[in-house]
């Protein structure tokens, strides 16, 4: 058995190069070519593969890189706030700490030869503090337009998804798939392939961790009200 994209040969039993996660043929095509890249990639998988069984193959997948968590536009706007204010909160006190020091109204005292330089530095520092803060703060509008946004839409699609999908229609899909394929899975993973599949259906072009985030939200209402 062959890869027809890496080329590299696999022991029967197998179904599915390692690497690059495609099925397997019997034969590589006549006019098939390696590029630079995969002959590279063949030659280091050949020799990671010796003495490695289908079992461990499969349990072994490579690992794929975390991904961050999804945050809402509202929670991403609560965040610049914070941020915004606790800026502007930071550098009017230090502004006031400065003008209060240099009038001597302070038990602590800068001076000496440094002191004019300690007072530029500090209060540009503190000027940079009040710059983001502003520019914070002006953002956060924006962004809870945005917030107003995804929430009307993700009211939108749970609405829609409710209304004309349930969880006796979910399972029964699946049953019919299973039944095509002879084979079973997962119920709570296929569940959610066959949500995902029908919401992308109705709402193209969703961010994939926007619409994984709406799976979550949309569970629970379909299948936990269903088993009460």
């Amino acid at each position: 058995m062959f890869c027809p994209k890496c080329g590299l040969e696999f022991r029967e039993g197998f179904e599915e190069c390692a690497y690059c996660h495609i099925p397997l043929v019997e034969e590589l095509p006549e006019n098939f070519e390696e590029n630079s890249e995969d002959a590279d990639m063949s030659v280091t998988a050949s020799v990671e593969m010796q003495g490695i069984d289908e079992t461990e193959a499969k349990e072994e997948p490579e690992a794929a890189a975390p991904s961050k968590p999804f945050m809402t536009a509202a929670e991403k706007a609560n965040d610049m706030k914070s941020s915004g204010t606790t800026l502007l909160f930071v550098s009017i006190v230090g502004f006031v700490f400065l003008i209060l020091a240099s009038v001597g109204a302070l038990p602590i005292q800068i001076g000496g030869a440094g002191a004019f330089i300690t007072y530029i530095v500090m209060g540009g520092l503190f000027l940079i503090f009040f710059i983001s803060g502003v520019r914070s703060l002006k953002k956060v509008a924006q962004l809870e337009e945005d917030a107003d946004r995804e929430a009307a839409k993700a009211e939108e699609i749970s609405k829609w998804f409710i209304e004309n999908h349930t969880a006796y229609s979910i399972d029964l899909e699946i049953k019919e798939a299973q039944s095509e394929a002879e084979t079973g899975g997962d119920e709570y993973f296929e569940r959610i392939q066959i949500m995902k599949k029908h919401i992308q259906e109705r709402f193209m072009d969703l961010d994939p961790q926007f619409l994984d985030f709406l799976i979550d939200e949309i569970y629970p209402e379909v299948f936990e009200t269903e088993d009460l």
